[in-house]
């Protein structure tokens, strides 16, 4: 402090209060700035009891004393280890605030707070979040508790409070967990809103699809459409090949059955011709032979 009036001085005793909260009793010499009536009016304003120690004897604010002898001890050792003043006074501070008191039994920090400040140490033993979430695994287990099955991507309905119908659900999906029972919920386009699981219900999407969830489907179906209307012209394209070359092949069976049957007719014309000429020739000779014989 620069000024020691008590202007400076209920300055610096509001950044306390502000931290700390308003103290029962608040112990101080006779200087000026204590006994100042603008100090006494601000502590009677506040309710605190403003003590005052006797004259020249700094032994009857013990706990100020006392104080003041082990921030001096902290800085001796900082200017002996050749340490920085400020970073040795926070280590000692912070030390001294955990530690448990000789006559209270606690320490500083659970009498001004209602617990211990966390140190290093508690890295080595289980988090509060961990224990938490154990014993609400306990309860499911033993208790047949309700487990949150909200996940992300979740096609989910969500209670809406711009409607007067207090049974006005939309469809949404979940984009988003912001806290363990918290989620933000896409309605459609660009409109999110942030729900707590108890005002979100499962929903089937096949059955209430979003307006975005209809345009994909319809994108499908045409796209499934288009496929199936090329197969299908390939499939009428290979039917019609498959025709003419039934239909060739056909004509080429047709076409050799009949060489086949001329090559036969042909056939038989030669053998009936050729034994024709050998009957006449036989009946020849048997008429010569008669000749003779009656001669």
């Amino acid at each position: 402090m620069n000024n020691t009036n008590a202007k400076s001085v209920i300055s610096c005793l509001r950044t306390v209060f502000s931290r700390f909260g308003l103290p029962d009793t608040l112990v101080s010499d006779n200087g000026p700035p204590f006994s100042s009536t603008e100090f006494s009016n601000y502590i009677k304003k506040n309710g605190i009891k403003h003590l005052f120690s006797p004259p020249y004897h700094a032994q009857s604010n013990g706990f100020a004393e006392n104080s003041v002898k082990n921030i001096k001890k902290a800085i001796k050792k900082a200017f002996i280890e050749k340490t920085d003043i400020e970073e040795s006074v926070n280590r000692f501070l912070f030390d001294y605030r955990i530690a448990q008191h000789s006559t209270t039994g606690v320490s500083p920090a659970i009498l001004m707070f209602g617990r211990n400040l966390k140190t290093r140490f508690d890295l080595i033993r289980p988090s509060q979040s961990q224990i938490n979430e154990n014993n609400i695994q306990r309860q499911i287990d033993n208790f047949n508790g309700k487990q949150k099955d909200m996940q992300l991507g979740d096609s989910v309905f969500v209670k809406d409070f711009s409607s007067t119908s207090s049974s006005n659900w939309l469809p949404g999906k979940i984009i988003n967990q912001a806290g363990n029972v918290v989620f933000d919920v896409n309605l459609g386009g660009n409109r999110v809103v942030r729900r707590h699981s108890k005002q979100i219900k499962k929903r089937e999407s096949s059955t209430y699809p979003l307006s975005t969830e209809i345009t994909e489907i319809k994108n499908n179906v045409t796209k499934n459409t288009d496929v199936s209307n090329s197969n299908e012209t390939f499939s009428s394209e290979n039917s019609a090949s498959n025709n003419l070359d039934k239909t060739i092949i056909s004509e080429t069976t047709k076409t050799n059955a009949d060489t086949q049957k001329n090559d036969n007719h042909t056939g038989d014309n030669i053998s009936a011709s050729d034994i024709g000429q050998q009957e006449s020739q036989c009946g020849s000779s048997r008429y010569f032979l008669r000749s003779r014989i009656d001669k």
